[in-house]
């Protein structure tokens, strides 16, 4: 990887062979999401359900939110834009949601093509085609590049364009300016992904030698800080949880875990803060693809130790890789998803080194990578969801059926926004706090019980406080719900009650 040419077009390399690559992978790539989606036991979690209500209030034109709602961070605009277009032009429903997230992260796909090829001669073409092809159909992207959670797939691709665009353009005020806008972006959207973007953006600084330039793009991108820092103080905080936690004790806790957490990562079988097990046949490329990206970041110690052409690059990739790996030794809970940052930046030092090894032994390593990864495919749907949870949701919405506005208490924060995505908000849920992310649906319920108006007390059955109400009835699956039970149980409950 070298300096950008700035001489031509930004996509005067591409030709037709580029092209059909791009589309070979993208019809690859949906094959295999579809394979996921139309799972029977497909289901979205909460905040999914979330960020699809967002999406569909804006495509209502009913409200514009920069951020996930009840947060002041994890800017989620971007993708709320591409699930409304997929709205409007398919409906309102799972489905949709998922392909408009798709879409805005193969867009992603592309702008990084578009930045590998750039710096790459005809002669590794068919190497990075087979490498974004194994980024395009790995386990860790097959159910995050479909899934709407307030950044990560933003962070993903606006990295891509960072990137790309560093490497495409002059560095005109306008250009950097733009530049400054989409880092400030990413931050805002997984400060996790900002981290190891940060030694690409020295790199590429350091080239502008002009100090007048480097002091506008940060100039600019300090004031973009502000102003969102400025805008965020205006908004609903509702969930504000501790990420970091930066102790000796969980320094060390964190280092025990790392390996295994890296494995999880590459094999993408983690539902929210669950790990689930790794069958035996998509082990084979955790541990090439582990192996390989283990070797390409010695080759690249070697490369700096020797002072090879172009070692500040392997600096680039050692620095920005180490960030990764040390932000999240210090992570309160050390949930596998932080590590996704891993797979997006590893595709750097793994394509040089590849590229670097004899020409026989870089494809060997590659089409087993495909290999390894296609027989992945087929396996992976039915290990990450978990068929009962389906099948308890629409037992658990067809209790609603029999009041005419359902509304109701729920025992867990984020079944409730399944409650009211599914139903197409035609169910109002809140939780504990008497006002929740979205203040429409709470005070909805608060007005039931002002009102005395139905509702539903729902939850699992192992929370419900004893004694037990007198109405108490369960459903399978291990839940249970109370009709118009009195303030004082939801109290007990841990329902903050108004006057």
């Amino acid at each position: 990887m070298g300096l950008p040419n700035k001489n031509n077009s930004p996509l005067n390399s591409l030709d037709k062979k580029d092209l059909l690559s791009i589309v070979g992978i993208l019809v690859l790539a949906l094959f295999s999401r579809f394979l996921l989606i139309s799972e029977p036991a497909a289901i979205l979690n909460g905040d999914e359900c979330i960020q699809g209500l967002m999406a569909k209030h804006l495509a209502e034109g009913k409200s514009l939110s920069l951020y996930f709602y009840g947060q002041a961070y994890g800017f989620s605009f971007l993708e709320n834009i591409f699930i409304a277009a997929s709205y409007k032009l398919n409906g309102f429903g799972e489905n949709s949601l998922k392909m408009g997230v798709f879409t805005l992260w193969f867009t992603g796909i592309i702008f990084l093509y578009l930045f590998l090829r750039s710096q790459s001669p005809n002669k590794f073409r068919g190497l990075l085609v087979l490498l974004i092809l194994v980024l395009a159909l790995c386990p860790s992207w097959m159910s995050f590049s479909t899934q709407a959670r307030a950044g990560y797939v933003s962070a993903f691709s606006l990295t891509s364009l960072s990137l790309w665009w560093w490497q495409s353009f002059k560095f005109t005020n306008l250009s950097l300016l733009i530049q400054a806008l989409i880092t400030v972006l990413i931050y805002e959207s997984q400060p996790l992904w900002f981290l190891p973007l940060i030694p690409f953006q020295l790199y590429y600084l350091a080239s502008l030698k002009n100090w007048k330039k480097g002091f506008f793009y940060s100039f600019m991108s300090l004031l973009f800080f502000a102003g969102f820092a400025l805008y965020k103080t205006s908004l609903n905080n509702f969930w504000s949880p501790e990420i970091f936690r930066f102790s000796q004790e969980t320094f060390s806790h964190n280092l025990n875990l790392l390996f295994e957490k890296i494995g999880q990562q590459f094999s993408g079988l983690y539902y929210l803060g669950v790990d689930r097990e790794i069958p035996g046949l998509m082990k084979p490329f955790i541990w090439l693809y582990s192996l390989v990206f283990s070797a390409s970041l010695v080759y690249s110690l070697i490369r700096i130790i020797r002072r090879k052409l172009g070692f500040k690059m392997d600096m680039v990739y050692i620095f920005s890789i180490g960030l990764v790996l040390l932000i999240s030794l210090f992570l309160k809970s050390f949930n596998t998803r932080y590590l996704l940052a891993l797979m997006g930046f590893s595709i750097f030092p793994i394509f040089q080194f590849l590229s670097h090894q004899n020409r026989i032994l870089a494809r060997l390593i590659t089409w087993l990578l495909v290999a390894f990864v296609l027989i992945a495919i087929p396996i992976f749907p039915e290990k990450y969801y978990h068929p009962e949870e389906r099948i308890h949701l629409n037992e658990n919405l067809a209790i609603f059926d029999s009041l005419d506005n359902p509304k109701a208490f729920v025992m867990d924060p984020l079944m409730q926004w399944q409650f009211i995505f599914y139903s197409e908000e035609k169910i109002k849920c809140r939780y504990h706090s008497l006002n929740d992310r979205y203040l429409e649906y709470s005070s909805a319920v608060n007005s039931a019980l002002s009102n005395a108006e139905p509702y539903l007390l729902f939850s699992r059955t192992y929370r419900f406080k004893k004694p037990f109400e007198a109405d108490f009835q369960t459903v399978d699956g291990g839940y249970s719900f109370i009709l118009n039970p009195e303030r004082a149980y939801l109290k007990k409950n841990g329902f903050e009650i108004g006057d």
